[in-house]
């Protein structure tokens, strides 16, 4: 192996270790990461620029402002009310009706942002009843890592994958809905059991009324967009952005509020992988490791490899940089067909929803949990969701099997 190549592989292993061990934030570990490879002639400055795909990038920017502005609006806490009213003294449906919407909102906004504004409301309702709130948090952030797994927009990996496949919003709402939404049934019959059927009475306080229907509308024009981008000639990144800053400008003051709250660390970690990855490309491992793969591509048992790979893989390490890295290998070794992308996709989400590391939602609902009062920890996590986990990919390689012939 050529010194380049050699230092690019040894950059983005560090780039993991880093993210792992949680030495610095994962933001300032890839933008360091990138940096060196600019600064080492791993990758050029215009190179760099031309590997970060401004698409996603604006496309997540776009749908955190969405999603804040409807928090701001009150939108997720007249939800919240409505479902602690509705579910009276019974976990198990409280569970249910949050679970259910955050499956929902996380196949159009980000499942991360969607873990952290359902999560406190959640936690909160269930303490009032005198349940246990750990299986509940699993449950609604598996909910949301499923329901973000179901389309282009729900999970930072589907968006990178569509975006470099040039899928749509709808062809992965018709190739993973189904196994995804089979998926969230499967957690809630699984965590359900673990929750008592009654708990203590807890009154409602009245809350303020949601304001802005407008912000709704603006969050169902955009879900219309994305449908309707392909055939318009959109990227789904212009749309995610008008939709976003559409809806906070709708917000008046309060849009300072909204774009505070976007995940800048998010964004510029991609940022930063995209420069990684590039380096990667550029010093030829990209094209070494897809020669490698080639040969096994028109194999019948590829795309249940890719599936289970990727699962296990994400289960180990977040599921970011590990599509962002088989992006590029796929792309080079796959023949015709998306089921090898499906796998993909599915692996990454239903693998990254197994452990606290495997995907940024799961971090959010530890953080949320931190500030309750309470842990949860990897061990405490995985107790939780494995089961779930490895009957969703079941499921999925099951789904894939029949329908895309893998």
């Amino acid at each position: 192996m050529a010194w380049g190549s050699a230092a690019a592989v040894a950059l983005f292993l560090a780039l993991y270790a880093a993210m792992v061990r949680e030495w610095v934030h994962r933001a300032l570990a890839a933008l360091a990461a990138a940096t060196l490879a600019v600064a080492g002639g791993l990758i050029t400055p215009r190179e760099a620029l031309a590997a970060v795909d401004w698409n996603t990038l604006v496309l997540l920017f776009g749908l955190m402002l969405l999603a804040g502005a409807v928090d701001e609006a009150g939108w997720f806490r007249r939800f919240g009310d409505w479902a602690r009213r509705r579910a009276g003294a019974s976990p198990r449906r409280l569970l249910v009706l949050f679970a259910l919407v955050a499956a929902g909102a996380s196949a159009v906004l980000p499942n991360l942002a969607v873990v952290l504004v359902l999560a406190p409301p959640l936690v909160s309702a269930v303490e009032a009843l005198g349940a246990d709130p750990v299986p509940p948090l699993v449950a609604l952030t598996t909910a949301a890592n499923f329901g973000g797994m179901a389309t282009l927009v729900g999970d930072p990996p589907n968006v990178l994958i569509g975006s470099a496949a040039h899928l749509s919003f709808e062809a992965f709402l018709v190739a993973l809905g189904p196994p995804a939404a089979l998926a969230v049934a499967v957690a809630l019959l699984w965590t359900t059991r673990a929750l008592p059927a009654r708990g203590a009475a807890a009154a409602v306080p009245p809350s303020p009324p949601a304001r802005r229907p407008a912000v709704l509308l603006v969050l169902l024009l955009t879900v219309a967009g994305f449908l309707a981008a392909p055939r318009i000639g959109w990227p789904v990144g212009l749309v995610g952005l008008a939709g976003g800053v559409t809806a906070a400008l709708l917000g008046g003051r309060e849009a300072e509020r909204v774009l505070a709250g976007v995940d800048w660390g998010t964004i510029l970690f991609l940022g930063g992988l995209f420069v990684v990855v590039g380096a990667l490309e550029h010093q030829g491992v990209i094209a070494a490791l897809a020669s490698r793969v080639g040969p096994y591509t028109r194999a019948a048992a590829f795309v249940p490899l890719v599936l289970a790979g990727s699962a296990v893989v994400s289960a180990l390490l977040d599921n970011v940089p590990l599509v962002a890295a088989a992006i590029p290998v796929l792309g080079a070794a796959a023949g015709s067909g998306a089921a090898p992308w499906w796998a993909l996709a599915a692996g990454a989400g239903i693998g990254g929803n197994a452990t606290l590391v495997g995907s940024s939602a799961n971090i959010v609902a530890a953080s949320v949990a931190a500030e309750r009062g309470f842990s949860l920890s990897f061990g405490t996590y995985w107790r939780h969701a494995r089961g779930v986990s490895v009957a969703a990919l079941g499921l999925a390689g099951l789904w894939l099997v029949v329908t895309q012939g893998g």
